[in-house]
């Protein structure tokens, strides 16, 4: 990707660093599916309130569909993993490859799963990196 050989894609470098972990043992066709199966939710949940024409319309989605108990998630928000925040305990708690299985995360996993929605939707957002802490950032309407 950095050599311009292939397209960037914040999802596929997530990927490449937990695969790298995981010494190869993460599919990325499963990893990739999982994810891909949410955008389609995530653009319903859009249309079906009449929100494309704000711009801020997917951001709003994949944080309702990660926060919320809504029926789009099944009733299964992804909270904050309060017993991992530091990883220090649990290496794998600031992965989103195992956020995709536990639905749950912390300051790196989380914000790292909403910029791969929001990619996936065509959202801006972005990665504020603090020491010790991730989050999210994004415009609003103005």
């Amino acid at each position: 990707m950095l050599k311009g050989e292939k397209p960037l894609s914040f999802k596929r470098a997530i990927y490449l660093v937990e695969n790298a972990y995981y010494e190869g043992k993460i599919s990325w066709k499963e990893y990739n599916d999982e994810i891909l199966s949410i955008k389609p939710i995530l653009n319903k949940m859009i249309d079906d309130r009449n929100l494309r024409q704000y711009k801020t319309a997917g951001n709003w989605a994949v944080f309702t569909y990660m926060s919320d108990s809504i029926p789009e998630n099944d009733f299964k928000p992804y909270p904050y993993d309060f017993e991992n925040f530091m990883s220090d305990s649990d290496k794998e708690s600031c992965m989103v490859s195992r956020l995709l299985k536990t639905r749950k995360g912390n300051c790196r996993a989380l914000p790292y799963f909403y910029k791969i929605l929001a990619d996936e939707v065509g959202v801006e957002a972005f990665i504020a990196i603090v020491p010790m802490h991730c989050y999210v950032k994004h415009s609003d309407e103005q």
